[in-house]
């Protein structure tokens, strides 16, 4: 809370993104030791991703289902990880480092998603204008 304030947890995952994509930029290019030590600390904002999405989650879930998404949460994460792990080896063979350019790019549209959540919030609510209509019908 401390980190964030009043803040929606999207922002935190958009800086965080936006750090890897630069990371991933970066690393397309194939840099020699001394660019590639300092940028593997950008690993770690990886992490903020993952505490902005369970920040997320503890904001916009019921109370008595916090436990039961995170941990929805956590298995998705995990099959998407190895997904993209077993498919990583096949990319680095045919693409060599340039296949961290995919990665910037699946990124990107990320973080463009994100932008939109942070965008259209209404004020005094973190939660985004998507499905605004239906709250106002049904409660």
């Amino acid at each position: 809370q401390w980190l964030l304030g009043a803040r929606s947890p999207l922002l935190l995952i958009a800086i965080a993104t936006g750090l890897l994509i630069v990371r991933w930029l970066i690393m397309a290019f194939d840099p020699g030791p001394a660019v590639l030590v300092p940028l593997q600390v950008l690993q770690g904002s990886g992490m903020g991703v993952i505490e902005g999405l369970m920040l997320l989650i503890a904001q916009r879930t019921p109370v008595h289902l916090v436990a039961t998404a995170q941990g929805v949460n956590g298995v998705v994460a995990g099959v998407i990880m190895a997904l993209a792990t077993a498919a990583s080896g096949y990319l680095w063979q045919v693409c060599g480092s340039l296949g961290y350019l995919l990665m910037a790019l699946i990124a990107v549209v990320g973080l463009v998603l994100i932008g939109r959540g942070l965008f259209n919030s209404r004020p005094g609510d973190d939660r985004p204008a998507v499905g605004a209509a239906s709250e106002a019908t049904t409660g």
